[in-house]
């Protein structure tokens, strides 16, 4: 079976969610595919890129050590996509021995509190600790929608990014993003359908996870971990 994954979505954990929103939109001039808006128990807000997404995130109860280690605001996981039906892809990836969660159902409570269904995901567990990586489908076509129209107008490609790890855990990490569909270049790099980039790095300290993420316009290219700072 052939995944053949994009990177739906790249999450952001933040303590200052609208301020930090307010900040990258003011530098980039992200278009917005969504205002930060509060789900109940997380808040986020959306930013188009002209291959992928930008979430910034806050959680009431956050079980990862961010808040330890960074007080501000770090890359903390993404969304991986793929055409092939959720359930499917489940029985392939338990087929592959990989350690996934359930298929769940994510809902939000609209403006009346009721639950509102907006995707179903799986969760690789245990690939890299305190970072989440799962696969999502989409409920609706509203959000591809808006990715789609906005995208076009986004100055900002995704070219690159790093993933901190140690010697112990590279090659394993190497094996499992292979088997979940990514195409290696060559060792520890690899390339999503989007053409986004990403390699792995032996370091002696694993945070942040993702150690570099450069985004390029015809005039710039930035590495935002080091606007975050």
């Amino acid at each position: 079976m052939n995944i053949n994954p994009i990177f739906d979505h790249f999450l952001i954990f933040t303590e200052n969610l609208e301020i930090d929103f307010k900040r990258l939109h003011e530098r980039f001039n992200f278009p917005i595919i969504f205002p930060v808006i509060n789900y109940g128990s997380f808040s986020s807000g959306m930013f188009a890129c002209q291959n992928s997404i930008l979430e910034l995130v806050s959680y009431e109860n956050p079980k990862f050590e961010y808040s330890i280690k960074n007080p501000n605001i770090c890359f903390s996981g993404f969304a991986l996509k793929t055409d092939i039906i959720i359930e499917d892809l489940k029985a392939h990836l338990s087929n592959e021995k990989l350690n996934i969660s359930e298929v769940k159902t994510q809902y939000v409570k609209d403006k009346d509190g009721n639950d509102v269904q907006i995707s179903k995901i799986i969760v690789i567990n245990n690939i890299i600790k305190n970072f989440q990586i799962f696969f999502i489908q989409y409920s609706t076509n509203f959000i591809d929608s808006k990715f789609n129209e906005l995208s076009k107008k986004a100055k900002w490609n995704i070219e690159k990014f790093t993933i901190n790890t140690n010697s112990e855990e590279n090659n394993n990490l190497n094996h499992l993003f292979k088997k979940i569909g990514f195409t290696n270049k060559k060792n520890y790099e690899f390339l999503d359908q989007r053409n986004i980039k990403f390699n792995l790095d032996v370091s002696d300290t694993t945070f942040p996870i993702i150690n570099s993420f450069f985004i390029k316009s015809k005039e710039e290219r930035i590495n935002l971990n080091e606007f975050f700072v």
